[in-house]
């Protein structure tokens, strides 16, 4: 909503408001009161350490009551928090995104109040960007209309109300907790939208608080520092007790990939190349103590974007360093010896570009494998949009569906994987329209930095730096899929609310545009019928699925050692579908958990949504469950079976350090099926 320079809503912008008001405050409640269920799954002490909850609760407080302050702290903590959760022995629980869940909460709930209450001062800024606010409410509606046909699917089978408690009861329990299959999709399309919340959070915070981006750079700092020594003890510890010191030492410094806080290493690198580049503006802007104090901070973060051994990252730097000369160059040569030097310049980077990546890391595999490799997996991610083109296959299916669409070469390296292409990822997911409004929002953003450095005559240093981060961050989407981690995308969101923040507050936007009504409406019924589609796609996408396919909350087949036998860890919660003609239903279920606590692992079992039986599981042995199905020979409707298990467990927390942080209940057999007999 536009507000004029002096902070009085213009006559254009208040009749959008007004006739679009019962659309804004729905989504207002939806956007407020979901987080809210997602971060009940944190109070559960018997899973957590109470100091996450109470944090937690404090972090949320601390929101309602300053917004700003709740988003400081939560941008110095969230980049620690894949470490801290390992430390904690919580490895399953994603601590970062139960931290910005909490802030994002406090903030939503503070702000209409920041907004329209009289007591508050006159804000200095307009609120949001028009194109922003447009670009962002699409790209949430696309996600979220995706996430809303993946859940459809999920309660295929069952009456509306069993579907919606399950839905509740997976939200307020366990949401948060590992790689649950238990619900596809819809972990990832709450990354993405909480990612671009943050943006708007502090960009409609910036009106409040006028130093929240500087404080916001300082805080951003504070964290890679600390994220910086973890990754350097984790270094030094390393060196000291192996058995050639010096000579892992070297091989450190040679490639040897160093990332503590996160397993994905190219993710590490964009996160430590963003904030070196944010740090040496900082460093540049800030005079005695404190700009030395900036120094050191860069150089530490400069030292491990080097360790974390990422050749994405290090192609970026080398990229905006060379985009950097030529705006020198431009700028100062005069016209004749401009276009000779820009060309000797980009020459130059050519060569010098795989050189100094093979160069730099000599103990990393060929940079030509490495290209070869983006170059197969941006051919899977054109034949997977190719089958979707508009809205895409899923948000979240692409790492399930990748296998399908990989060249056999590709498929011996990885049985499945992500696209190392964020862009492309993105835009397989979903689809053109997803990836329009994706690129419409980090163009509109763009577009207002652009307007800030044209109308400023002086240099703003905050935005240079902060700017160049981001850029960079971005540039590494390109080969890497930094946005996929929580401790790595959530910071860059910050990074990128700063620098729009920045500039919007330096070059703030004019009064309404007469079209704007009109834009605003067509805007929201396109929302509505992205949202009214649900249903239809749904049904598109069963009548397109096998029953296997269909069925979730189930990982890939395995094979059991010593027996042979087939089976796949189901989550807290699976669904199983059967055929129509089905009549008897065996199912073999075990459970691993039981001796480490000594009591009986229950599994409830339903047919088509109703609760039929309970099964005590009291030992490892597998148990075949016998099921009759008593279900209609004109129905269309595969059986739904659904098993509920009342505890689970995590590989990372029996075996810390082993990377695997699924959320496991039961094993699953193949199932045995008497069908119909046919006349």
């Amino acid at each position: 909503m536009p507000l004029s320079q002096s902070g009085t809503r213009t006559a254009g912008s208040g009749r959008t408001l007004g006739s679009l008001w019962g659309i804004q405050v729905l989504a207002a409640i939806c956007a407020t009161t979901l987080p809210v269920l997602m971060l009940v799954a944190a109070t559960d002490i018997s899973r957590l350490p109470a100091v996450v909850p109470i944090v937690l609760v404090m972090l949320l407080a601390l929101a309602v009551v300053r917004p700003d302050a709740g988003l400081l702290a939560a941008t110095v903590l969230v980049p620690l928090c894949g470490w801290a959760a390992r430390i904690l022995q919580v490895d399953s629980f994603r601590l970062a995104e139960a931290v910005v869940l909490a802030v994002l909460t406090g903030a939503l709930i503070r702000l209409p109040f920041i907004i329209w209450s009289s007591r508050e001062p006159t804000a200095v800024t307009p609120t949001v960007p028009a194109p922003m606010r447009a670009a962002a409410t699409l790209f949430i509606a696309v996600t979220a209309a995706s996430a809303l046909v993946r859940l459809t699917l999920w309660q295929f089978g069952v009456d509306l109300q069993p579907g919606i408690e399950a839905l509740l009861a997976h939200l307020t329990t366990d949401y948060l907790f590992g790689l649950s299959p238990d619900v596809p999709g819809l972990i990832d399309a709450a990354r993405l939208v909480e990612g671009t919340a943050l943006v708007l959070v502090v960009i409609a915070l910036n009106r409040r608080w006028p130093a929240l981006p500087q404080r916001l750079a300082v805080a951003t700092m504070l964290g890679a520092a600390m994220v910086a020594l973890v990754n350097l003890n984790a270094m030094v510890v390393s060196v000291w007790t192996d058995e050639n010191p010096i000579g892992l030492l070297l091989r450190y410094l040679g490639g040897r990939t160093l990332a503590a806080h996160v397993s994905d290493i190219n993710a590490t690198g964009s996160y430590f190349l963003m904030v070196t580049l944010l740090g040496i503006g900082l460093a540049i802007e800030h005079r005695r103590w404190l700009g030395r104090l900036f120094t050191v901070v860069t150089a530490l973060t400069g030292v491990t974007f080097w360790l974390a051994g990422s050749r994405a990252a290090l192609a970026a730097a080398l990229l905006i360093a060379f985009g950097f000369a030529v705006t020198r160059i431009i700028a100062r040569q005069h016209s004749r010896t401009r276009l000779m030097a820009v060309g000797s310049i980009t020459l130059l980077a050519v060569v010098a570009l795989p050189v100094a990546l093979t160069v730099g890391y000599p103990d990393r595999s060929a940079t030509s494998d490495s290209v070869d490799i983006r170059t197969e997996f941006f051919a899977t991610s054109l034949s997977m949009m190719a089958t979707h083109p508009v809205l895409g296959v899923g948000t979240g299916r692409y790492y399930e569906l990748s296998s399908e669409f990989m060249s056999p070469e590709l498929q011996s390296r990885y049985p499945r994987e992500n696209a190392h292409n964020n862009y492309m990822q993105i835009a397989a997911e979903l689809g053109t329209v997803g990836i329009g409004a994706f690129v419409w929002f980090l163009a509109a953003g763009t577009h207002r930095v652009w307007l800030a450095r044209r109308t400023q005559q002086k240099r703003d240093l905050l935005l240079v730096a902060a700017g160049t981060g981001a850029a960079a961050f971005l540039i590494t989407c390109l080969t890497g899929h930094p946005l996929l981690v929580n401790e790595t995308a959530y910071p860059f969101w910050i990074v990128g609310g700063i620098v729009v923040a920045r500039a919007h507050a330096l070059c703030p936007s004019s009064s309404a545009h007469p079209t704007g009504r009109r834009r605003a409406i067509a805007l929201w019924i396109a929302c509505v019928g992205l949202v009214v589609s649900v249903p239809s796609r749904a049904q598109a996408e069963v009548d397109g699925l096998t029953l296997e396919e269909l069925s979730s909350g189930l990982y890939g087949w395995e094979i059991e050692r010593g027996s042979e036998k087939r089976f796949r860890w189901s989550g807290r919660h699976a669904t199983i579908f059967v055929p129509t003609d089905a009549r008897q239903v065996r199912i073999p279920v075990r459970a691993l958990q039981v001796e480490d606590v000594g009591e009986p692992v229950h599994v409830d079992i339903s047919v088509a949504g109703h609760h039929v039986m309970r099964i005590p599981l009291t030992d490892r042995s597998w148990v075949e469950v016998p099921l009759t199905l008593t279900h209609s020979d004109q129905s269309r409707t595969p059986p739904r079976l659904d098993l509920q298990v009342d505890r689970t467990w995590s590989p990372a927390r029996v075996q810390p350090g082993s990377g695997d942080g699924r959320t496991l209940g039961v094993k699953v057999g193949e199932l045995a099926i008497v069908r119909a007999l046919r006349e």
